[in-house]
């Protein structure tokens, strides 16, 4: 670290911090509220609560690193089973808790698939640290459902991936590109679908209900298309994470 900021003006200005094979747990609660939520220095701004949201952690560092992390969500006290993602390796380059910065994760899904995100994300709101906002693409490819547990009592099962882009402005989460499944099945005693199937989207999140709406929807299975909208909720702590996406008034089910 610079010790020159560190004595003189009391900032700490890291050069570097590589956290290697950390074992990294989020946490939500039943309300929704996730366990780093106060990461950004929440005590502070409750003390001064005309301040603006990053004050009270003030840092900055010029690389940040994670090696071979293991990254587990889980619902606190829930029934729902824990998402796991092994070999995470993050690289945060020129962060400041107080300003935008760039980062880039790669990690390998329990069950298989790989997953990359490249963006942007920042200043840290020190409220409420998973309300920071950010803007990132998303790449997906080889997930496997039925290895992942994804709904497993209902027989689904495929390798999905995904290339989409995502902005979260620290409440709503905005997320579109395009979702294609091959060798998918939808019942247990049902068989693969033959054709690859391809699904279009762009749809909005609400962070704290839990809940999104479905604006747009493409399905194309070989060459015959379909339209969807709808809207979505969590339910809980049922198996199923959320309910199905509802047929909307305009454009839904078509072809």
């Amino acid at each position: 670290m610079e010790l020159w900021p560190l004595i003189f003006s009391r900032q700490l200005h890291v050069t570097e911090l590589t956290l290697d094979q950390p074992q990294i747990d989020l946490l939500q609660s039943a309300a929704g509220d996730w366990n780093l939520s106060s990461l950004g220095g929440k005590s502070a701004a409750a003390a001064k609560p005309t301040a603006p949201p990053s004050e009270g952690f003030n840092l900055s560092v010029k690389l940040v690193e994670i090696a071979n992390g293991r990254l587990t969500f889980a619902a606190q006290n829930g029934k729902t089973q824990a998402r796991v993602a092994e070999n995470v390796n993050v690289e945060l380059d020129g962060f400041s808790a107080n300003a935008r910065f760039p980062f880039k994760l790669t990690a390998k899904l329990a069950g298989g698939g790989d997953v990359r995100l490249n963006g942007t994300a920042g200043p840290i709101n020190s409220a409420n640290a998973v309300q920071t906002p950010a803007k990132v693409t998303v790449k997906l490819s080889g997930f496997n459902l039925a290895a992942a547990g994804v709904e497993h009592s209902t027989g689904l099962a495929g390798l999905l991936s995904i290339d989409g882009n995502a902005s979260s402005n620290g409440k709503t989460v905005s997320l579109d590109g395009r979702l294609k499944a091959e060798q998918l099945k939808l019942a247990r005693n049902g068989s693969p679908v033959r054709e690859p199937v391809e699904f279009d989207f762009a749809l909005g999140h609400d962070l704290r209900k839990r809940a999104g709406v479905l604006r747009r929807g493409e399905i194309h299975i070989g060459g015959a298309p379909a339209n969807l909208t709808g809207s979505c909720a969590a339910q809980g702590e049922s198996t199923a994470e959320h309910e199905p996406c509802r047929a909307g008034d305009a454009g839904a089910a078509t072809g």
